[in-house]
């Protein structure tokens, strides 16, 4: 995370959430991360506000060059799922299907990570086990 052009707030996006700046590509481009991690959970918003989120968090880590991105869309205090977690992987799974992403693995399924951790060592922090709150994907 880098600090916006304009207002100068903590930033990783491409359109500042703070000002609404649209970050150059240039400045976007010098933050190359192979991970990037975004949390569209924070702050409790709607499902909406989450799905525009991930959309911005897409748009930043391919500009970015990122080869993976980390979803953190939380599991939902049900207990059987929340509707941001189901939003979420219905989006990504529609943008698979569209070849915007190449791959979607759910954190449950985390015998198919193994190899993805091996290769970004990032994931070792953000993923022990098993996790039906994130979903990784590969850009």
């Amino acid at each position: 995370m880098t600090d916006c052009e304009q207002c100068g707030n903590p930033t990783a996006a491409m359109v500042c959430p703070f000002c609404g700046f649209e970050q150059s590509t240039e400045a976007l481009a010098a933050r190359r991360a192979p991970l990037h991690v975004v949390k569209v959970k924070d702050g409790m918003p709607t499902t909406h506000e989450a799905l525009d989120r991930l959309l911005n968090a897409l748009n930043t880590a391919t500009v970015a060059g990122a080869e993976l991105m980390l979803v953190v869309h939380g599991y939902g205090s049900t207990g059987k799922g929340g509707e941001i977690r189901r939003a979420v992987r219905r989006r990504l799974g529609e943008w698979h299907a569209a070849d915007r992403v190449s791959e979607v693995v759910f954190g449950e399924d985390f015998k198919l990570t193994r190899d993805w951790r091996k290769n970004h060592p990032g994931l070792e922090r953000e993923l022990r086990g098993p996790n039906e709150g994130v979903t990784l994907v590969r850009l």
